[in-house]
């Protein structure tokens, strides 16, 4: 796929369309595990260390308190690492859902559409040649309709008839 860059930009993850996202992803999820691995075993040991080591005045209960806050900062900071590599697979999904399988399935509903379109154009089309066909067998062919009668002009209505 060839080199990867140093600093990721939108051109970088939209010209390596369907993998940038990937990629970028992949690489937030490996870095943020490192740094989780590491944020662990630090806590772990500044733990043991300031156990061991408590400040002046402090008897053995306040040390282990006072090394468990510090520690204890540590895997909050372990916690958002973890999250962060939750969020990078998020992102990976939703950017594949909207951006590569959304047009794929608009384009197959679409032609789905135009095929059925088609279909009830020609079944449409069919059937009324069917009915013109059925209707022209069924009825014998009518006699032409006679002309009409003349029509009295509308003011011999009023004249009497013998007054």
């Amino acid at each position: 796929m060839g080199q990867q860059p140093d600093r990721w930009t939108s051109d970088h993850l939209l010209t390596l369309k369907p993998y940038g996202m990937h990629i970028y992803a992949e690489q937030i999820r490996e870095h943020a595990r490192r740094q989780s691995h590491d944020f662990r075993l630090l806590a772990l040991e500044v733990f043991t260390d300031l156990k061991a080591t408590p400040p002046e005045g402090d008897n053995k209960v306040q040390g282990w308190v006072h090394a468990w806050q510090v520690a204890h900062v540590l895997h909050q900071m372990e916690r958002h690492a973890r999250a962060i590599m939750g969020l990078a697979k998020t992102l990976e999904k939703t950017h594949k859902k909207i951006y590569i399988d959304l047009p794929e399935k608009r384009a197959e509903k679409d032609a789905e559409k135009a095929l059925n379109k088609a279909n009830r154009q020609q079944i449409a089309a069919g059937t009324a040649a069917q009915l013109n066909q059925t209707l022209a067998q069924a009825l014998p062919e009518a006699p032409p309709m006679p002309a009409e009668p003349p029509k009295a002009p509308v003011f011999d209505l009023f004249k009497s008839t013998g007054s």
